[in-house]
């Protein structure tokens, strides 16, 4: 987010400097669409969390915004050639009328008459230059053209990015009818956690919080603990193989021919065995051979409908499902349809802000 953010300014300073230059516009759009996707490429490899960037939406509306301020510099600069050439032919045209009239006249030479009288070319293309990119009322024009382009771009930014407001969070109305969950059926407070099974902090989430979660309120019937899988992190990733979907499709067949019970196991089996979210690891047979794990499975049923991808379009809605919800990282933990957040107003996984909105709920 702080690159783009830092880009954009960096490139309107480039604009207001080098709006003559013929390079500018090539250069403008290689340093922020450069930019964009460096970032999208290796800034969640810096924080897991950071996953904006690698969004299809965000970077469509990223690249639409540097298009308009690109357009914005070439209408400019076409307007100051078009001003340039007609002052060459004014120039031109009064030069012709003057040696005309130079061609008549008396006492001095004919040379010094048209050195006198005619202007000199190189100041008015100058003075034209002036006009176009120098001239304080252009440069201001200008000036606030890039602030009015990079306050668009920002808030372009925040309307993708779909955060709310600090402390309010975000709310969705989850269809939980089937969806995989832990608990007792009566539970008053629904807890659903969005995850990857390539993301490296559900992995952490599922190994240190969820275990306290399950036994201070899923086994005391508290509260259900439901999983909705967000296949993103390998598209993110721009891997050749979406083995978060793969991994998303297996996981709903183990809860399609083992229930509750089997995905969990499963669950738990595929973070064990978590590779690097930068390398293709949960392939079909990998998974098959994670799934003969799983005690009770019909691992044949199991296989065929993986190979067959007969869970793809369920996977494939419950992800938008998420994505429509404005979810942009993993995990996210909602209580009873309303996100988790700390007290600073920020979305939060951890036990005690979890605990909290859970407590808050049951009360």
């Amino acid at each position: 987010m702080i690159v783009p953010l830092v880009a954009g300014p960096l490139m309107g300073l480039l604009l207001i400097k080098h709006s003559g230059g013929p390079f500018v516009l090539p250069f403008g759009g290689l340093l922020f669409a450069g930019t964009l996707l460096v970032t999208a490429r290796f800034g969640p490899r810096i924080d897991p969390q950071l996953t904006l960037p690698a969004n299809v939406e965000f970077q469509r509306t990223a690249i639409l915004a540097m298009l308009a301020g690109l357009a914005f510099s070439f209408v400019r600069q076409v307007i100051g050639i078009m001003m340039r050439r007609r002052a060459v032919r004014a120039l031109n045209k009064q030069r012709v009328q003057l040696l005309a009239a130079a061609e008549h006249g008396t006492g001095a030479s004919r040379e010094e008459r048209v050195r006198d009288t005619v202007p000199d070319r190189q100041a008015v293309n100058s003075t034209t230059n002036d006009e176009t990119s120098g001239s304080n009322p252009n440069r201001t024009m200008l000036v606030v053209g890039t602030l009015l382009a990079a306050l668009l771009i920002g808030l372009a930014l925040v309307a993708v990015r779909g955060k709310p407001a600090p402390g309010a969070g975000l709310t969705a109305d989850f269809n939980l009818a089937n969806v995989p969950y832990a608990g007792r059926e009566d539970a008053p407070v629904n807890v659903v956690v969005i995850e990857d099974f390539k993301c490296p902090v559900c992995k952490t989430f599922e190994e240190t919080i969820a275990p306290e979660l399950t036994s201070k309120y899923v086994q005391t019937g508290k509260a259900k603990l439901y999983t909705v899988v967000w296949p993103f992190l390998a598209e993110a990733r721009r891997l050749p193989t979406d083995d978060s979907r793969l991994a998303a499709q297996a996981a709903r067949c183990v809860y399609d021919h083992g229930g509750n019970e089997a995905f969990g196991s499963f669950k738990s089996i595929l973070f064990r065995a978590q590779g690097d979210e930068g390398t293709v690891w949960a392939t079909k047979t990998r998974l098959r051979e994670l799934a003969g794990n799983v005690e009770g499975l019909d691992t044949s049923k199991f296989a065929t409908c993986l190979n067959s991808d007969a869970t793809a379009a369920y996977v494939d809605a419950e992800k938008k499902v998420v994505e429509d919800a404005r979810v942009d990282h993993t995990p996210t933990v909602f209580v009873n349809g309303r996100e988790v957040i700390n007290a600073r107003g920020q979305s939060s996984y951890l036990l005690a802000d979890v605990s909290k909105a859970i407590e808050d709920a049951s009360n």
